[in-house]
Protein backbone atom coordinates (compact mmCIF):
# COMPACT_ATOMS: atom_id res chain seq x y z
CA UNK A 1 0.00 0.00 0.00
CA UNK A 2 2.99 2.29 0.57
CA UNK A 3 4.01 1.70 -3.03
CA UNK A 4 0.48 2.33 -4.23
CA UNK A 5 0.32 5.60 -2.29
CA UNK A 6 3.62 6.81 -3.71
CA UNK A 7 2.55 5.78 -7.22
CA UNK A 8 -0.76 7.59 -6.87
CA UNK A 9 0.93 10.80 -5.74
CA UNK A 10 3.39 10.55 -8.63
CA UNK A 11 0.59 10.08 -11.17
CA UNK A 12 -1.38 13.00 -9.77
CA UNK A 13 1.66 15.24 -9.79
CA UNK A 14 2.64 14.30 -13.33
CA UNK A 15 -0.90 14.65 -14.64
CA UNK A 16 -0.98 18.24 -13.38
CA UNK A 17 2.57 19.32 -14.19
CA UNK A 18 2.88 17.64 -17.62
CA UNK A 19 0.58 20.07 -19.49
CA UNK A 20 2.53 23.02 -18.12
CA UNK A 21 5.86 21.54 -19.30
CA UNK A 22 4.43 20.80 -22.77
CA UNK A 23 3.12 24.33 -23.12
CA UNK A 24 6.46 25.73 -22.06
CA UNK A 25 8.38 23.63 -24.61
CA UNK A 26 5.98 24.59 -27.43
CA UNK A 27 5.87 28.24 -26.33
CA UNK A 28 2.12 27.98 -25.81
CA UNK A 29 0.56 30.22 -23.24
CA UNK A 30 -0.76 28.27 -20.29
CA UNK A 31 -4.49 28.67 -19.98
CA UNK A 32 -4.58 27.69 -16.35
CA UNK A 33 -2.01 28.33 -13.66
CA UNK A 34 -2.08 25.04 -11.78
CA UNK A 35 -0.19 24.96 -8.50
CA UNK A 36 -1.31 22.43 -5.94
CA UNK A 37 0.52 21.78 -2.66
CA UNK A 38 0.33 18.02 -2.11
CA UNK A 39 0.99 18.43 1.58
CA UNK A 40 -2.44 20.04 1.81
CA UNK A 41 -4.10 17.59 -0.57
CA UNK A 42 -6.65 15.53 1.41
CA UNK A 43 -6.28 12.47 -0.81
CA UNK A 44 -2.50 12.47 -0.50
CA UNK A 45 -2.62 12.90 3.28
CA UNK A 46 -5.21 10.14 3.68
CA UNK A 47 -3.21 7.75 1.48
CA UNK A 48 0.04 8.33 3.40
CA UNK A 49 -1.65 7.95 6.80
CA UNK A 50 -3.22 4.69 5.70
CA UNK A 51 0.12 3.38 4.44
CA UNK A 52 1.92 4.39 7.64
CA UNK A 53 -0.60 2.78 9.98
CA UNK A 54 -0.67 -0.36 7.87
CA UNK A 55 3.13 -0.60 8.07
CA UNK A 56 3.00 -0.24 11.86
CA UNK A 57 0.27 -2.88 12.10
CA UNK A 58 2.25 -5.36 9.99
CA UNK A 59 5.38 -4.78 12.11
CA UNK A 60 3.52 -5.31 15.40
CA UNK A 61 1.81 -8.42 14.05
CA UNK A 62 5.17 -9.84 12.92
CA UNK A 63 6.71 -9.23 16.35
CA UNK A 64 3.78 -10.95 18.08
CA UNK A 65 3.96 -13.97 15.76
CA UNK A 66 7.76 -14.25 16.17
CA UNK A 67 7.47 -14.01 19.97
CA UNK A 68 4.80 -16.72 19.98
CA UNK A 69 7.02 -18.98 17.86
CA UNK A 70 10.03 -18.48 20.16
CA UNK A 71 7.90 -19.16 23.27
CA UNK A 72 6.54 -22.31 21.65
CA UNK A 73 10.05 -23.48 20.74
CA UNK A 74 11.25 -22.80 24.29
CA UNK A 75 8.48 -24.90 25.85
CA UNK A 76 9.14 -27.61 23.27
CA UNK A 77 12.76 -27.74 24.39
CA UNK A 78 11.83 -27.72 28.07
CA UNK A 79 9.54 -30.69 27.52
CA UNK A 80 12.49 -32.86 26.46
CA UNK A 81 13.95 -35.11 29.16
CA UNK A 82 17.71 -35.64 29.56
CA UNK A 83 19.44 -38.47 31.39
CA UNK A 84 22.86 -38.11 33.01
CA UNK A 85 25.83 -39.75 31.32
CA UNK A 86 26.74 -43.09 32.88
CA UNK A 87 30.40 -42.37 33.58
CA UNK A 88 32.50 -42.29 36.77
CA UNK A 89 33.39 -38.62 36.23
CA UNK A 90 29.79 -37.47 35.88
CA UNK A 91 27.96 -39.75 38.29
CA UNK A 92 29.53 -38.45 41.50
CA UNK A 93 29.76 -35.22 43.44
CA UNK A 94 33.48 -34.87 42.83
CA UNK A 95 34.74 -31.30 43.13
CA UNK A 96 37.10 -30.61 40.25
CA UNK A 97 40.17 -28.50 40.91
CA UNK A 98 42.53 -28.66 37.96
CA UNK A 99 45.97 -27.12 37.93
CA UNK A 100 47.34 -26.03 34.56
CA UNK A 101 50.97 -27.14 34.27
CA UNK A 102 53.85 -27.43 31.79
CA UNK A 103 55.11 -30.94 32.50
CA UNK A 104 58.62 -32.03 31.58
CA UNK A 105 60.83 -35.02 32.24
CA UNK A 106 62.27 -33.51 35.40
CA UNK A 107 58.97 -32.52 37.06
CA UNK A 108 57.38 -34.73 39.71
CA UNK A 109 53.61 -34.38 39.43
CA UNK A 110 52.27 -37.65 40.77
CA UNK A 111 51.09 -35.95 43.96
CA UNK A 112 48.71 -33.79 41.92
CA UNK A 113 45.24 -35.33 41.65
CA UNK A 114 44.00 -33.20 38.76
CA UNK A 115 46.08 -31.62 36.00
CA UNK A 116 45.29 -29.63 32.87
CA UNK A 117 47.75 -30.09 29.99
CA UNK A 118 47.95 -29.25 26.29
CA UNK A 119 48.70 -31.88 23.67
CA UNK A 120 50.71 -31.24 20.49
CA UNK A 121 51.67 -33.60 17.67
CA UNK A 122 55.27 -33.54 16.48
CA UNK A 123 56.59 -33.91 12.96
CA UNK A 124 57.06 -37.67 13.41
CA UNK A 125 53.53 -38.06 14.89
CA UNK A 126 54.47 -38.30 18.56
CA UNK A 127 52.37 -36.63 21.24
CA UNK A 128 54.07 -34.07 23.49
CA UNK A 129 52.81 -31.75 26.20
CA UNK A 130 53.44 -28.04 26.21
CA UNK A 131 51.55 -24.98 27.40
CA UNK A 132 49.84 -22.89 24.71
CA UNK A 133 51.19 -19.33 25.07
CA UNK A 134 50.22 -17.65 21.82
CA UNK A 135 53.73 -17.66 20.32
CA UNK A 136 53.16 -18.92 16.78
CA UNK A 137 56.86 -19.52 16.23
CA UNK A 138 57.04 -21.77 19.28
CA UNK A 139 53.97 -23.73 18.25
CA UNK A 140 55.20 -24.14 14.68
CA UNK A 141 58.53 -25.33 16.04
CA UNK A 142 56.80 -28.19 17.86
CA UNK A 143 54.75 -29.16 14.80
CA UNK A 144 57.82 -29.18 12.55
CA UNK A 145 60.31 -30.87 14.87
CA UNK A 146 60.83 -34.61 15.49
CA UNK A 147 60.34 -35.87 19.02
CA UNK A 148 63.98 -36.88 19.44
CA UNK A 149 64.98 -33.21 19.28
CA UNK A 150 62.22 -32.15 21.66
CA UNK A 151 63.09 -34.97 24.03
CA UNK A 152 66.63 -33.60 24.38
CA UNK A 153 65.14 -30.20 25.22
CA UNK A 154 63.14 -31.62 28.13
CA UNK A 155 59.74 -32.06 26.53
CA UNK A 156 57.75 -35.00 27.83
CA UNK A 157 55.65 -37.34 25.72
CA UNK A 158 52.05 -38.15 26.56
CA UNK A 159 53.08 -41.80 26.97
CA UNK A 160 55.65 -40.95 29.66
CA UNK A 161 53.28 -38.50 31.31
CA UNK A 162 50.58 -41.17 31.70
CA UNK A 163 53.18 -43.65 32.94
CA UNK A 164 54.43 -41.24 35.62
CA UNK A 165 50.93 -40.15 36.67
CA UNK A 166 48.75 -43.26 36.64
CA UNK A 167 46.18 -42.00 39.17
CA UNK A 168 45.93 -38.40 38.01
CA UNK A 169 42.72 -37.09 36.47
CA UNK A 170 43.78 -35.24 33.31
CA UNK A 171 42.05 -32.49 31.35
CA UNK A 172 43.65 -32.93 27.94
CA UNK A 173 43.40 -30.00 25.54
CA UNK A 174 44.26 -31.29 22.06
CA UNK A 175 45.69 -28.51 19.89
CA UNK A 176 46.26 -30.56 16.74
CA UNK A 177 43.94 -29.55 13.88
CA UNK A 178 44.30 -32.70 11.76
CA UNK A 179 42.39 -35.63 13.32
CA UNK A 180 44.21 -38.11 11.06
CA UNK A 181 47.34 -37.56 13.17
CA UNK A 182 45.56 -38.86 16.26
CA UNK A 183 45.28 -42.46 15.06
CA UNK A 184 47.47 -43.68 17.98
CA UNK A 185 45.52 -41.80 20.65
CA UNK A 186 42.99 -44.55 21.42
CA UNK A 187 45.64 -47.24 21.84
CA UNK A 188 47.61 -44.94 24.16
CA UNK A 189 44.65 -44.35 26.47
CA UNK A 190 43.82 -48.04 26.56
CA UNK A 191 47.47 -48.93 27.26
CA UNK A 192 47.51 -46.79 30.42
CA UNK A 193 43.86 -47.48 31.34
CA UNK A 194 43.09 -43.77 31.24
CA UNK A 195 39.70 -43.90 29.51
CA UNK A 196 37.92 -43.05 32.78
CA UNK A 197 40.52 -40.54 33.94
CA UNK A 198 40.70 -38.15 31.00
CA UNK A 199 38.45 -35.27 29.95
CA UNK A 200 39.10 -34.43 26.31
CA UNK A 201 38.89 -30.89 25.02
CA UNK A 202 39.77 -29.29 21.69
CA UNK A 203 39.07 -25.98 19.96
CA UNK A 204 38.55 -27.92 16.71
CA UNK A 205 35.16 -29.55 16.11
CA UNK A 206 36.52 -32.04 13.56
CA UNK A 207 38.95 -33.41 16.17
CA UNK A 208 36.14 -33.95 18.70
CA UNK A 209 33.98 -35.58 16.02
CA UNK A 210 36.79 -37.99 15.10
CA UNK A 211 37.53 -38.95 18.71
CA UNK A 212 33.85 -39.51 19.49
CA UNK A 213 33.78 -42.07 16.70
CA UNK A 214 36.91 -43.69 18.15
CA UNK A 215 35.20 -44.17 21.51
CA UNK A 216 31.75 -42.68 22.27
CA UNK A 217 32.25 -43.47 25.97
CA UNK A 218 35.06 -40.97 26.40
CA UNK A 219 34.19 -37.72 28.18
CA UNK A 220 34.37 -34.51 26.17
CA UNK A 221 34.32 -30.83 27.14
CA UNK A 222 32.91 -27.83 25.33
CA UNK A 223 34.92 -25.25 23.40
CA UNK A 224 34.54 -21.54 22.69
CA UNK A 225 32.63 -22.15 19.46
CA UNK A 226 29.93 -24.14 21.25
CA UNK A 227 29.78 -21.60 24.06
CA UNK A 228 29.23 -18.77 21.58
CA UNK A 229 26.43 -20.70 19.92
CA UNK A 230 24.78 -21.28 23.29
CA UNK A 231 25.03 -17.58 24.11
CA UNK A 232 23.26 -16.70 20.85
CA UNK A 233 20.43 -19.17 21.49
CA UNK A 234 20.12 -18.02 25.08
CA UNK A 235 19.67 -14.43 23.87
CA UNK A 236 16.64 -15.68 21.90
CA UNK A 237 15.36 -17.65 24.94
CA UNK A 238 15.61 -20.95 23.05
CA UNK A 239 18.64 -22.47 24.79
CA UNK A 240 16.55 -25.59 25.69
CA UNK A 241 16.68 -26.46 21.96
CA UNK A 242 20.47 -26.18 21.75
CA UNK A 243 22.41 -29.26 20.72
CA UNK A 244 25.16 -29.64 23.31
CA UNK A 245 27.73 -32.23 22.24
CA UNK A 246 29.66 -31.99 25.48
CA UNK A 247 29.67 -33.82 28.80
CA UNK A 248 31.34 -30.92 30.62
CA UNK A 249 31.08 -27.19 30.06
CA UNK A 250 34.59 -25.81 30.53
CA UNK A 251 34.75 -22.08 29.93
CA UNK A 252 35.93 -18.81 31.41
CA UNK A 253 33.18 -16.62 32.81
CA UNK A 254 34.28 -13.68 30.67
CA UNK A 255 35.76 -13.53 27.17
CA UNK A 256 36.76 -10.09 25.85
CA UNK A 257 34.61 -8.51 28.57
CA UNK A 258 31.56 -10.50 27.44
CA UNK A 259 29.97 -13.04 29.85
CA UNK A 260 29.88 -16.57 28.43
CA UNK A 261 27.48 -17.91 31.06
CA UNK A 262 24.14 -16.52 32.23
CA UNK A 263 21.87 -17.77 35.04
CA UNK A 264 19.45 -19.14 32.44
CA UNK A 265 22.23 -21.09 30.72
CA UNK A 266 23.44 -22.45 34.05
CA UNK A 267 19.94 -23.71 34.83
CA UNK A 268 19.82 -25.39 31.43
CA UNK A 269 23.13 -27.16 32.08
CA UNK A 270 21.81 -28.34 35.42
CA UNK A 271 18.60 -29.62 33.79
CA UNK A 272 20.71 -31.66 31.36
CA UNK A 273 23.01 -32.97 34.13
CA UNK A 274 26.05 -31.25 32.56
CA UNK A 275 28.71 -30.07 34.99
CA UNK A 276 30.36 -26.67 34.63
CA UNK A 277 34.06 -26.04 35.30
CA UNK A 278 35.33 -22.46 35.23
CA UNK A 279 38.55 -21.90 33.35
CA UNK A 280 41.18 -19.35 34.38
CA UNK A 281 39.07 -18.31 37.36
CA UNK A 282 41.79 -16.06 38.81
CA UNK A 283 41.35 -13.76 35.82
CA UNK A 284 37.65 -13.51 36.65
CA UNK A 285 37.81 -11.90 40.06
CA UNK A 286 34.52 -10.99 41.68
CA UNK A 287 32.56 -13.90 40.22
CA UNK A 288 28.80 -13.67 40.96
CA UNK A 289 27.39 -15.83 43.73
CA UNK A 290 24.87 -17.55 41.46
CA UNK A 291 27.81 -18.88 39.44
CA UNK A 292 30.31 -19.94 42.10
CA UNK A 293 27.65 -21.77 44.11
CA UNK A 294 26.66 -24.05 41.21
CA UNK A 295 29.86 -24.85 39.32
CA UNK A 296 31.57 -28.20 39.76
CA UNK A 297 35.11 -26.86 39.92
CA UNK A 298 37.84 -24.57 38.65
CA UNK A 299 41.00 -24.59 36.55
CA UNK A 300 43.82 -22.50 37.96
CA UNK A 301 46.70 -21.33 35.72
Amino acid sequence: MVVKGCLLSFVLRESIQAPKRICKVLNFPTMININIDFKENPLFITTMKYAFFRLISISLFSIIILSAILIGLRFLGLSQQHSPLDHPLTNNSLEFSFKEVIPNKNSILNHEKMLSVNLWVTQDLNYVLYKKNGHIEKESYIFNTPFSTLDNLGYISLDNFFQNNPNTLVLLNILEQDPAKLFKFKALLEKHKKSNKVIIKSPYANVIKYLRKENPLWVFASNLSLQTQLMFMSALYIEPLAKINADFIITPYMHKKIPLITPRMLNEFKRRHIKVILENSKANQGLPQWLTSQVAGFIEP
